[in-house]
């Protein structure tokens, strides 16, 4: 195809030749290169692929892409394709295990990818949607209050041993000290925990001083996990405080 192209530009008059060089000559030998690949890509028959290899090909698709957001509408995309990528893909628990709680309360989403995770490693995300828009204004509806925490920990601390990473963006100290008493108290230690972030995003908290939602002041700072996260390697804590004397 592109030395027919070539080939017939000789015949041409003298203005065409000028036009084919400036806008139609690059136009054609692109589709002459990509064209055939386009139409072997789609001709393959990707389904007879065995299993293991086709979730090679998903893993690629899925956790080469920059960004979060993109990563978690790659994964539903392949599950509405055909049904037999639907069945091997909710079939693989590494396809789900990376988990950004980011949807709206009560997270039908992300906990169907974590009942779909079954047995394996978390890496799990916890995000306040409050603020949202160009203007970053405060969406009550999609806080993180202190019962929607007992909620989700509820479901969390069912599966705290799988969990190797945790990641926590929380605007305001009354939630963010429910989720630590949750840890603190629960009777399952996170054993597999290596890495654990904890960011509070909003005012400044003082002694002596009242959380902006209305709760009690917090003095008392628990020891996290109660001291049994024992192979953590990388910790972060912005605006949060923990007892660390005991």
């Amino acid at each position: 195809r592109i030395n027919y192209i070539f080939q017939r530009l000789p015949h041409a008059r003298p203005e065409e030749k000028e036009e084919w060089r400036k806008a139609n000559i690059s136009d054609q030998i692109a589709e002459a290169v990509w064209k055939p690949k386009i139409i072997a890509c789609r001709l393959f028959p990707i389904n007879d692929l065995p299993v293991e290899i086709l979730l090679q090909i998903f893993h690629l698709a899925v956790w080469d892409i920059p960004t979060a957001f993109t990563t978690i509408q790659s994964r539903l995309f392949i599950t509405w394709v055909c049904r037999r990528w639907r069945n091997v893909a909710i079939a693989d628990p590494l396809l789900w295990n990376t988990i950004w709680f980011k949807d709206v309360p009560d997270f039908t989403r992300s906990f169907e990818f974590f009942d779909r995770a079954g047995n394996a490693p978390l890496e799990l995300r916890i995000n306040d949607a409050i603020k949202s828009g160009p203007e970053d204004t405060i969406d009550l509806s999609r806080s993180l209050t202190v019962p929607r925490m007992d909620r989700l920990m509820d479901r969390l601390l069912t599966k705290i041993e799988q969990i190797t990473l945790l990641i926590v963006v929380i605007e305001t100290w009354s939630t963010i000290h429910r989720f630590l008493e949750r840890l603190y108290s629960s009777h399952t230690s996170p054993r597999n925990l290596k890495r654990i972030e904890i960011h509070r995003t909003g005012r400044g908290y003082f002694p002596n001083a009242e959380d902006s939602d209305g709760h009690q002041q917090y003095d008392h700072a628990f020891i996290f996990c109660n001291g049994r996260a024992s192979n953590i390697n990388f910790l972060c804590l912005n605006g949060v405080h923990l007892n660390w004397a005991a």
